[in-house]
């Protein structure tokens, strides 16, 4: 399994830097929808939250946790509600994870000073939003430079960490009661790794993590869930240096991608497959498209979205398909000046959203859409 980046256009007013010369037997149209800025924030995430909706959780101006629920309506992209946890710690400008389970709960995770933290967060059919206090957030001395989560099913999830030792930590859980419980965990020694890590379900029983080890590479590990969501590690593969690291599973066949910032400062999209049976990665192929500043990845439709901040510093957005041979390059576009940049699908046919924050320090959350046309 192999994919390409194919073409796409842009909405009139937007800036189009084309990087290579787009596939002339087929073409992928996405456009820049529309958006909303609702103010300063120090860190962003956004997850899908169905229907039509997504949720960012963002460390806002003040370092605190805050969570705000938005809905399309096919025209633009309104705030329903929002919560701010201020119950705990101020969390600065650490970087927050955020999953949606269904569309009435949403599990936050940040490691700050060396422990994590899981928040649940209650949404109503309105898109008010309460954080959930009892029980506490989950909290360990010793954890903290990375937290990502991951969905098992609507009341299950997954999440990795990484403690300031290097030991990757991988746990099941589950929302119960109001508040959270650990159902299993698992460690395996990694050496010493960044504040970059990522985690993806190529199926509810099997997932895989991506981290950057010790030696500044990129090292993938498959887990298994299995009966009563008991975690047990299956197969490692690695590849060159990266210093950021995400990864999506998209399409109808499950395909596993890293989108990663390579040793030479390019975003790098590679393309793997995981064996279901005992979890062995392989690598298929790979593609580099430009230097970059940081990275991000969704589903987007049957197709994988990556969005990055580029070297002239703007949101690029690009997407990628599965042409069987290879992976080749095609156009791009960029959006608004901005240091950092997340993305999630949005529900509603082929769009996704990202949330950026912006050369200013606000909080830019944009839908995009298309139509695909196939070979």
């Amino acid at each position: 399994m192999n994919i390409e980046r194919k073409a796409y256009i842009t909405a009139a007013g937007l800036m189009a830097a084309c990087m290579a010369a787009a596939p002339a037997s087929a073409q992928d149209f996405i456009e820049y929808q529309y958006g909303a800025s609702p103010g300063a924030v120090r860190s962003v995430s956004v997850a899908n939250l169905k229907p039509n909706g997504v949720v960012t959780g963002v460390g806002n101006s003040a370092g605190n946790l805050e969570l705000i629920v938005w809905k399309s309506n096919g025209t633009e992209l309104l705030r329903k509600g929002s919560a701010t946890d201020t119950a705990f710690r101020d969390i600065g400008s650490a970087p927050v994870s955020t999953l949606a389970m269904n569309g009435k709960s949403v599990i936050t995770a940040v490691a700050v000073s060396g422990e994590v933290e899981l928040i649940l967060w209650s949404v109503s059919s309105s898109g008010a939003v309460t954080p959930v206090m009892a029980p506490d957030p989950w909290t360990f001395a010793g954890y903290g430079t990375s937290a990502r989560l991951a969905k098992i099913d609507s009341t299950h999830f997954l999440l990795a960490v990484v403690n300031n030792q290097g030991i990757l930590y991988v746990s099941s859980w589950e929302t119960e009661g109001g508040g959270v419980q650990v159902l299993d965990q698992l460690s395996v020694a990694t050496g010493a790794v960044g504040t970059y890590a990522a985690v993806a379900a190529v199926s509810p029983a099997e997932f895989v993590t991506a981290l950057r080890t010790s030696a500044g590479d990129l090292q993938l590990d498959s887990w298994q869930v299995g009966e009563n969501y008991r975690i047990s590690h299956q197969a490692m593969n690695s590849a060159g240096g990266i210093s950021q690291v995400d990864m999506a599973v998209w399409g109808a066949e499950a395909y596993l991608a890293t989108v990663v910032i390579n040793s030479l400062g390019d975003l790098e999209v590679i393309d793997w497959s995981v064996d279901p049976g005992d979890g062995t990665i392989a690598r298929e192929s790979s593609e580099n498209l430009g230097s970059v500043g940081q990275v991000a990845a969704s589903p987007i439709g049957y197709e994988l979205f990556t969005a990055s901040v580029n070297s002239s510093g703007h949101v690029d957005a690009g997407v990628w398909n599965n042409n069987g041979t290879q992976i080749t390059q095609g156009a791009s576009t960029q959006e608004e000046a901005a240091t950092l940049v997340s993305a999630a699908p949005l529900s509603a046919g082929y769009s996704t959203v990202t949330a950026s924050r912006t050369a200013a320090g606000n909080l830019q959350v944009d839908v995009w859409s298309g139509d695909y046309v196939a070979p």
